[in-house]
């Protein structure tokens, strides 16, 4: 018996188990990362390509497979946001403290000073690393497009 491979079995299920899948793989690898969300922005490309591809099991139209692949990472990019708000939150009242000297907490000096460089610190790892695995996952799926356009025949 020859196999032969069915992308509707794999891509066309439940959207509930895949995303169940990606918040357990974004938290390992921010973990692995150890805060910093290196390999979870490097994670967008897979996810991009799966998004990619199931939406354009559903859909077979182009732009509304993209608009599908968009919502996939505003969805991808909220999870990392709540997730990186969640290691690095704690952090943001000890911004405002007069007390604390931010310098001595192990952190990067980025800037200048040691509380402006916890304040780009923070702002660098809750805002901007959530927009960058967005920014992957639109390229994952837009290279996944360009070479699926190619081969419908696979895919439809």
């Amino acid at each position: 018996m020859r196999f032969r491979f069915d992308p509707s079995r794999t891509f066309c299920q439940r959207w509930v188990g895949a995303f169940i899948a990606y918040i357990v793989l974004d938290i390992l690898f921010t973990a692995l990362g150890m805060g910093v969300p290196f390999f979870a922005i490097l994670f967008g490309l897979p996810v991009g390509w799966f998004g990619a591809v199931r939406a354009f099991c559903f859909l077979k139209d182009t732009r509304l497979a993209m608009k599908r692949v968009l919502r996939y990472g505003f969805l991808c990019a909220g999870v990392t946001l709540v997730i990186q708000a969640g290691i690095w939150g704690w952090l943001v009242p000890k911004l405002f403290d007069r007390v604390i000297n931010p310098g001595g907490m192990g952190l990067p000096l980025i800037l200048y000073e040691a509380r402006a460089s916890l304040a780009g610190w923070l702002v660098l790892m809750v805002l901007v690393s959530p927009f960058l695995q967005f920014a992957m996952v639109v390229l994952g799926a837009y290279l996944t497009a360009l070479f699926l356009l190619k081969r419908p025949q696979l895919y439809a």
